[in-house]
């Protein structure tokens, strides 16, 4: 909670962001959630049967795709059904029922703007720039949009801020807590999203090198990595174990949704098929850069990063678009002209780039060979890295304007010229997120 006193305004602004999850998650229609129709029906089976399903009951599996979404992890699912089960001691009324499972997300949301403040304290000079990191990622329009319904994304994202925050705390010296902290980030990671995985590696490779820095000794490295592990175990494990068991080996269950599509369709249900990139004779060039259709895979997963909603369907007026393209480049920009301002160490810019190109390398790969999907949801695992990236740019600026000679001079002029960037900023992403919520997003969505 030092965090919360710390910051004076972190606790209004994260019960605000909470507020308006909360508001889409009461509102918005199921028809406009992705996913939603495959998940909630997973949610239901569980508190009907005080069980969690194979995958493979006749209840849940999509007469579309022939299968259904607890053959894949679906941890924020298991919740959203425990949210469901309490509510339905109560009551039996299908909204409020529906808005149980999707306050799941409306936690996560909410903690991974707290999470930002954990972060952006640890990382940049100046205060206002703690809070701009947490209004980019709480108010950006595609997260909103994601924390108010029933998906895998937002809890995914919550475990790759922990681990990242995780892994900062433990560069001081790791301790049982701080072991348990990380350990719950690479569980709740594990249990959630295979796009994300990368922050695993990370997270291994991040405490052995932080470990060893601060004990310079190998077997205490190697006793408190196996903990994690340990913990890790625990925590997930028992996830991995079943998939064994009932799936007759398939550790990850990769292979269970195309089992489950092909026993359908032998009895007689048509089946969709998803269609790759490649089936459709493109090149990967021309996947990622052929825009002449709206179909380029760069272009379109960037946007609907920053906010597209339903299923594609509505986006945000160019010049939202352009807005963000803008702020972000220029903060990448500044990040790189004034390196020597910030206080991000080699090894957390190294960790962060690769987690990017990852996620994107994963993306990309799927939608050329087995599924063309270019979502920005699935990239998701890489807001930590450019919420970071970007912020730290404008941090440097601040600490260079405030460092100019004649500013200097005056304590009142360094407060006000190190942060008036930083704050303008933060205001017109508040802003533009009212604009997109009230003329994009309520009229479609509700």
């Amino acid at each position: 909670m030092n965090t919360i006193r710390r910051y004076k305004l972190s606790l209004p602004i994260i019960l605000i962001a909470g507020f308006i999850y909360s508001y889409l998650a009461w509102n918005m229609q199921m028809g406009q959630c992705p996913d939603e129709y495959m998940r909630y029906p997973v949610a239901q089976w569980i508190v009907s049967h005080n069980s969690l399903p194979t995958g493979y009951e006749e209840e849940i599996i999509n007469p579309i795709w022939g299968f259904s979404y607890a053959l894949l992890p679906y941890f924020p699912t298991m919740v959203s059904a425990l949210f469901m089960k309490v509510i339905s001691l109560f009551t039996i009324n299908e909204h409020l029922l529906l808005f149980a499972g999707r306050f799941v997300e409306v936690v996560a949301g909410s903690i991974n703007v707290f999470l930002c403040f954990r972060i952006g304290d640890k990382l940049f000079h100046n205060k206002v720039s703690v809070y701009m990191l947490a209004i980019f990622v709480g108010f950006l329009p595609q997260i909103a949009y994601l924390s108010g319904y029933i998906n895998n994304d937002v809890v995914s994202l919550m475990s790759c801020f922990i681990i990242f925050d995780a892994l900062l705390t433990g560069t001081t010296g790791w301790t049982l807590k701080k072991s348990l902290y990380l350990a719950s980030g690479v569980s709740f990671c594990m249990l959630t999203y295979y796009f994300a995985y990368m922050w695993v590696i990370i997270a291994i490779v991040g405490y052995i090198f932080t470990s060893y820095k601060s004990t310079q000794n190998k077997i205490k490295t190697a006793k408190g990595a196996g903990t994690v592990a340990m913990m890790v175990f625990v925590m997930a494990g028992w996830y991995f174990i079943r998939n064994i068991i009932i799936y007759n080996g398939d550790v990850f269950g990769l292979n269970q949704t195309a089992i489950s599509a092909s026993m359908y369709e032998a009895e007689g249900h048509e089946v969709f098929h998803a269609i790759s990139a490649q089936d459709h004779g493109m090149s990967f060039r021309e996947m990622m850069l052929d825009n002449s259709l709206d179909i380029g895979w760069i272009r379109t997963t960037t946007r609907s990063l920053l906010g597209q909603f339903g299923y594609m369907a509505y986006t945000m007026p160019e010049y939202v678009y352009d807005f963000y393209k803008w702020f972000l480049r220029l903060g990448l920009f500044l990040l790189v002209y004034f390196k020597e301002k910030t206080k991000l160490r080699k090894s957390i810019v190294f960790s962060l780039i690769i987690s990017v190109i990852a996620v994107v390398a994963i993306s990309a790969y799927n939608s050329f060979y087995n599924d063309y999907q270019s979502q920005g949801r699935y990239i998701l695992s890489a807001i930590p890295a450019i919420g970071t990236f970007v912020i730290a740019g404008y941090d440097a600026l601040g600490e260079r304007l405030a460092s100019l000679k004649f500013v200097r001079k005056s304590k009142v002029m360094q407060v006000v010229t190190g942060n008036a960037v930083q704050v303008v900023l933060s205001i017109a992403l508040i802003g533009i997120f009212i604009y997109v919520l009230k003329t994009v997003m309520i009229p479609n969505l509700f």
